[in-house]
């Protein structure tokens, strides 16, 4: 924890030290609004909230061919009925 800490007062000196350097200020004005630090998402950043077509049945064909103890597995494939496609609700 020590060492990051080090590490990210030094990466932040530096980042002071660069801004003044080019004559930018070292703070945001009072009221400004700020930018995320990671910037702005899109939506081709965003992880899918659908699966490509026929990957469910793939993957069950493969959990299903594997055998144990000379049983073949069989997928409860009733219970995920739905699960191509999960929408998760919008969290802020």
């Amino acid at each position: 924890m020590e060492h990051m800490w080090r590490e990210a007062q030094m990466q932040w000196q530096q980042r002071q030290q660069a801004g003044a350097a080019r004559g930018a200020p070292t703070a945001p004005a009072q009221g400004a609004p700020t930018a995320p630090a990671t910037g702005a998402t899109s939506t081709a950043d965003k992880a899918p909230k659908q699966l490509p077509a026929h990957i469910w049945q793939r993957q069950v064909a493969r959990y299903n061919a594997i055998t144990v103890d000379g049983r073949p597995r069989r997928f409860p494939e009733k219970e995920v009925l739905g699960a191509e496609q999960v929408h998760w609700p919008d969290v802020a």
